[in-house]
């Protein structure tokens, strides 16, 4: 039988978001975007702050409601 000895070495995203910082700064996207990248978890809050010199606030979820 097979034996896999696996180790997780965890990636540096550090560059990934340095470059979309950059990326708004040079208007390839907006405000909406990064926020939206926050919201999604693929971006710390940190460098949506950084980027557009906003305190990040969690959007709040919209429940719809049925007509009946």
């Amino acid at each position: 039988m097979l034996n896999f000895d696996f180790v997780f070495v965890p990636f540096d995203l550090t560059p990934l978001y340095e470059s979309t910082v950059q990326q708004y700064r040079w208007g390839w996207f907006g405000k909406d975007y990064l926020k939206s990248q926050v919201d999604a978890g693929l971006l710390p809050a940190k460098y949506y702050e950084e980027a557009t010199g906003e305190k990040y606030e969690k959007a709040d979820k919209k429940t719809s409601t049925k007509a009946n």
